[in-house]
């Protein structure tokens, strides 16, 4: 089962939406992680929009959800949760590997539900394998063998920079470290050891380049963070991503001292980041020649899959009748 959490002006309400005036804001957290992880954020931009929290299965909000082991299986399930909801339009705010659900979600579901996307920290195992640091898998290593406890504390090790003026978050603010690694804590018992390998399986194969070639193709506006001290995925790889989704609405930002958990020391600044870039595209239309452009551009891009899949289709046909005719004659 899917639930999910509306937030506005700071209250909760489970599975129960009402459209208003404000902008709808949808958080996905990633590998491992929860809406509980957000520490506030969420809170935060409820001042301001409609913030609807999704988590990925087996964890959160989905924990009675089975573990699946593929990005666009996660995407479809949530797109189902999305669909039942009186939506205009919506935004979609995701790190890591809820960034990789979020392109998938910008497929399947209609054009132009999706206004925009914020994704940070991205990686892609179709732009390139060397996406995971060296140091990351050492201590991934070590965790594998360790208790829970250990465990967080070296996902801190890997996950957490420093803050934006370069100061140390546990000197700076020990209190919001402790609540992190408790979240991390709860989220890692709830997801358990399958759970966890299911994502890391999902992440690691997802290769198909359609999510990409969709947010390019329909110039979906894009918001890229990058966060510039990321232990886990190398920075080069994530400028590559950016690269692949490029299009004229999409822009790219470098968090100083971020770590790939950037939400839990740069909370203040991805605040004013989406923020602007919802209030912006709030006022925006798209001109009629710009939509029919993307239209035609999604016509032919749905054409080209279908040309391939009638081909490949006809190939395994044409095996199959071969290898009958080849058995008859044996006979």
């Amino acid at each position: 089962m899917y639930n999910f959490l509306l937030i506005r002006q700071r209250k909760e309400y489970l599975n129960h939406y009402t459209p208003g005036e404000r902008e709808v804001v949808v958080l996905l957290r990633g590998l491992s992680r929860s809406h509980r992880s957000w520490l506030g954020f969420q809170h935060d931009l409820s001042e301001h929009f409609d913030v609807i929290c999704l988590d990925l299965p087996g964890l959160g909000l989905s924990k009675q959800a089975r573990p699946l082991w593929r990005v666009q299986a996660m995407a479809e399930e949530l797109a189902s949760v999305i669909r039942q909801l009186p939506l205009r339009r919506c935004f979609i705010v995701a790190p890591s590997l809820g960034a990789m659900v979020s392109l998938e979600l910008a497929r399947v579901l209609p054009l132009g539900l999706v206004q925009g996307l914020v994704i940070m920290a991205p990686s892609h195992s179709g732009v390139g394998f060397n996406r995971v640091t060296r140091k990351a898998l050492q201590r991934f290593g070590r965790a594998l063998r360790a208790p829970l406890p250990e465990r967080v504390a070296l996902s801190q090790q890997t996950l957490v920079g420093r803050m934006p003026d370069g100061d140390s978050l546990s000197e700076t603010n020990p209190g919001r470290l402790q609540q992190w690694a408790e979240a991390m804590h709860l989220d890692s018992q709830e997801l358990g050891a399958r759970g966890q390998l299911a994502q890391i399986a999902a992440a690691l194969s997802y290769t198909s380049m359609l999510g990409i070639q969709h947010v390019r193709t329909a110039q979906i506006p894009l918001k890229c963070v990058i966060p510039a001290q990321d232990q886990l995925i190398p920075v080069q790889h994530a400028r590559e991503v950016y690269k692949q989704l490029k299009h004229p609405h999409a822009a790219v930002i470098e968090l100083e001292h971020a770590g790939h958990d950037l939400v839990v020391t740069h909370d203040r600044q991805l605040r004013d980041i989406v923020t602007a870039f919802v209030k912006e595209l709030s006022t925006y239309t798209w001109p009629p020649e710009s939509v029919a452009a993307r239209q035609k551009a999604l016509q032919q891009e749905a054409q080209q899959r279908l040309y391939i899949s009638l081909g490949l289709v006809s190939m395994g046909l044409f095996l199959l009748s071969w290898l009958f005719k080849d058995r008859s004659r044996q006979r």
